[in-house]
């Protein structure tokens, strides 16, 4: 079972100069024998995080819990199982009788329904169009095209009952995260959901219910951008400046499901409804930052009120926004407003390396894990994260297992330098085209 916790890969071009890639093992590689007493315990306790040699069969295991990993991490012996287990998380927050934790139920359906259908759709299009342009071209393919469509035609029809009434919810209460659920849900790239109450639903509203989050305010500067109204989009940019934490709802929606998750599941049951409630998380949909960058590009910020605004913006990002990246984005924004160089690289380097700090990475291996340890970590990560954010929250989950954080960064750099390294030879050895 090979789990990468990713919310989603961040554009190297556009925010950074190495993307940050989740589903790496970080004591893959040797520490170097240069390498400083730090970083070689760094590289000792990260076995504490969750890793092959943690979690491996020479880790102490109770019986049953050595189970050798399957090919699919969010999924159980049979999907029959798989639908009987989220049904039961979905009743188990329904019946709470809270509009929250119903909500909640909502939005398992929004990040699961369907789901299985459009990958085995995705896999057999690989299958038949990849290889060639014949392939391309073939009937095989074709078909395959053809079963994607109606895959996300059937999603679809099933999540459309379920946006309307999550919009509906949205649309006669005054709670802020069903609001946010609800306008999830509607998105045109949850499928070709067709619900009435969705219309009924605006940014502009979510902003009024929830004014301290930034994510709403985000969501309307990118609308604003988006049909060049620059009045409004500045309006956003002042209000946004304002806020006091950017918290997206997918992270708040993750700690509800894991906080009422049914007593009585089994181990694999309770780690598969654990993996689920992440993906709600890693599903969600957050506004885009490029028109943030925009308004705060290096010819923007030679206004002194905008720079001025851009500066309180990029601290809210670097210091209360939950994402990884929308940290990274805030640093992007303080290196057009001439933050030290060392600074800047220091703190990317700093949220980089907390990347790498997950119990899911343990899973990169053939070899049987302890899943009834893994279980136990996951739990305890997730729940750090969901509350923390991507970054603080595996930084404690770290410090926890006796890793600081100037040893996440050491082990980061040193394995920066064996990647670039590498990449090096490959291309010294490579034959040169003429």
């Amino acid at each position: 079972m090979f789990l990468v916790i990713q919310k989603a890969s961040i554009n190297a071009a556009s925010m950074q100069p190495e993307p940050v890639r989740k589903g790496k093992a970080l004591a893959a590689a040797k520490p170097a024998s240069s390498a400083s007493s730090a970083a070689q315990a760094s590289a000792i306790n990260l076995a504490a995080l969750g890793l092959p040699g943690a979690l491996g069969a020479s880790a102490p295991a109770a019986p049953g819990c050595m189970r050798k990993p399957s090919a699919d991490p969010l999924s159980l012996a049979s999907p029959a199982d798989n639908r009987r287990v989220l049904d039961r998380m979905n009743r188990a927050l329904s019946a709470s009788g809270d509009a929250r934790l119903s909500a909640a139920a909502g939005m398992l359906d929004v990040s699961g329904r369907g789901m299985g259908e459009i990958v085995s759709a995705m896999e057999q299009g690989e299958k038949a169009c990849s290889g060639s342009k014949a392939n391309e071209a073939s009937p095989a393919c074709r078909e395959a095209r053809e079963s994607q469509v109606a895959a996300h035609a059937h999603r679809g029809e099933l999540l459309s009952p379920v946006a309307d009434k999550l919009a509906r919810m949205a649309r006669d209460g005054k709670d802020p995260l069903v609001y946010a659920m609800a306008m999830q849900a509607c998105r045109p790239s949850s499928a070709d959901v067709s619900a009435p109450a969705c219309g009924q639903l605006s940014t502009e509203q979510w902003a009024r219910l929830d004014p301290d989050n930034g994510v709403a305010w985000l969501k309307m500067l990118e609308e604003a951008m988006a049909r060049s109204d620059m009045g409004t989009a500045a309006e956003a940019l002042h209000r946004l400046s304002q806020a006091k934490r950017v918290e997206s709802p997918g992270f708040m929606v993750t700690r509800l499901v894991l906080r009422n998750l049914p007593a009585d599941l089994t181990g694999d049951e309770r780690l598969f409804a654990m993996m689920q409630s992440s993906v709600v998380w890693m599903q969600w949909q957050m506004p885009g930052y490029q028109p943030l960058v925009k308004m705060c590009s290096p010819q923007a910020v030679r206004d002194a009120n905008r720079a001025q605004t851009c500066e309180a913006v990029a601290h809210l990002l670097v210091e209360g926004d939950q994402s990884a990246l929308g940290n990274l984005v805030g640093l992007r924004v303080g290196e057009n407003l001439g933050w030290p160089a060392a600074k800047v690289q220091d703190m990317r380097t700093e949220v980089q390396a907390a990347l790498m700090a997950s119990p899911g990475l343990a899973l990169s291996t053939d070899k049987p894990v302890n899943t009834c340890e893994l279980t136990r970590q996951m739990q305890d990560w997730l729940a750090l994260v969901s509350e923390k954010g991507e970054v603080k929250g595996s930084q404690e989950y770290a410090k926890r297992a006796g890793v600081s954080i100037d040893q996440l960064k050491a082990d980061y750099l040193r394995r920066m330098e064996v990647t670039t390294a590498a990449r090096q030879a490959t291309a010294a050895s490579a034959p040169e085209r003429l």
